[in-house]
């Protein structure tokens, strides 16, 4: 991917059909980030190997010998006032546990700190489908999840701005569907941002036990609070009004492959689909599941983090059975799950089978 220089520096507006890792890194350098770090580890190893490698004179660009390692870097380039993304698996998460929640509750003025985090939800690379969005909405860490390549681009300017505008880590949770899958991408104006002056005084970044406890109070009381009232009216949150009476929530990866079934089968539900999952923008959702007359369902990759959210507020959604083994929706099983609920005149369940016999056969192809 040498290529991605010369994509670096096309023009404003251009259009690409580009890698999720690939769109990601290119906003990373139009957002205006000023260093990367990160562990090598599939789905996550191409934004730094195969993209941002090659425009070191744009950006400061390294590898750690280890994911928590690679957290501390990008914390000292935070401090000193640079924007920085580190780049890891979901393993690697994990790895760096520690150093990861304890950024989480630094309150000081600093660069964006952006934690990059491929899932492997089938797994193709990974040890485990673990979902870590109850992890990190415990750590009170803002959870952006794209929803598709262009969503992979932008999420770069997002999380640098939530960071900085609320004093927190983000984390871009991308899906290793997108990560490793290419889609059409039209690039922003580039811009510029100004390091941060590194304070003289840095006693903001102790973290000792009482110090912790007030950080936690106040990110839970304030800066959640405040990040979830910026959401309601958010670009990360879009409505569609359907033509049918019934309507589905969705979010990150599962945007595309239910839009993808449902013009399969010929249903123009409406949709409230979320390119961030914590925190939720609960107002909003509650509006729009009122203005449901039919069923409400709910598709997500992962285990049942946003279902059980839902529930919470109190919202009848119609997600995955009990004990499902679901973590990364195929069109096919959007269709059957449809179909289980939603009762169809004799021309859609027609439509319905012979696309389940279509995929299944190209499915069965391409395996």
């Amino acid at each position: 991917m040498a290529r991605f220089n010369e994509i670096a520096n096309a023009k404003a507006g251009s259009k690409f059909i580009l890698q999720g890792n690939e769109a990601f890194a290119l906003g990373v350098v139009h957002a205006g980030y000023h260093a990367a770090d990160g562990y090598p580890g599939t789905p996550s190893t191409e934004v730094i190997d195969k993209s941002l490698k090659y425009v070191q004179d744009k950006i400061t660009v390294g590898w750690s010998v280890n994911e928590a390692v690679a957290v501390g870097v990008a914390v000292g380039h935070s401090m000193a006032g640079s924007d920085v993304v580190v780049t890891m698996k979901i393993p690697g998460v994990f790895q760096a546990g520690d150093v990861i929640t304890t950024s989480a509750f630094y309150t000081a003025e600093a660069g964006a700190l952006v934690i990059y985090a491929a899932t492997d939800y089938v797994p193709s690379s990974t040890q485990h489908v673990i979902d870590s969005r109850y992890f990190f909405s415990a750590s009170r860490l803002p959870v952006v999840e794209p929803r598709n390549h262009q969503d992979m681009y932008e999420a770069a300017w997002h999380a640098a701005d939530i960071s900085r505008n609320f004093k927190t880590p983000v984390i871009v949770l991308a899906s290793g569907i997108l990560a490793h899958s290419e889609g059409l991408v039209v690039t922003k104006e580039p811009r510029t941002i100004v390091r941060r002056q590194l304070p003289e005084n840095l006693n903001a970044w102790m973290l000792m036990p009482g110090i912790a406890r007030v950080n936690y109070n106040k990110a839970t009381q304030e800066r959640i609070p405040h990040i979830q009232e910026w959401l309601e009216n958010s670009q990360l949150v879009s409505e569609e009004k359907g033509d049918d009476n019934w309507g589905i929530i969705l979010c990150g990866e599962s945007d595309i492959i239910v839009r993808e079934a449902l013009k399969n089968i010929n249903k123009k539900p409406s949709i409230l689909s979320l390119a961030m999952t914590y925190p939720l923008p609960k107002e909003k959702i509650k509006k729009f599941a009122s203005g449901i007359k039919g069923k409400l369902f709910i598709f997500e990759d992962g285990e049942r983090y946003l279902e059980n959210q839902l529930r919470l507020l109190s919202i009848p959604v119609i997600g995955k059975d009990n004990n499902s083994i679901i973590t990364d929706w195929t069109p096919e099983m959007v269709i059957e799950q449809l179909s289980k609920h939603i009762k169809k005149e004799e021309k859609d369940l027609c439509c319905i089978r012979r696309y389940r016999l279509f995929y299944i056969i190209i499915f069965s192809k391409c395996a």
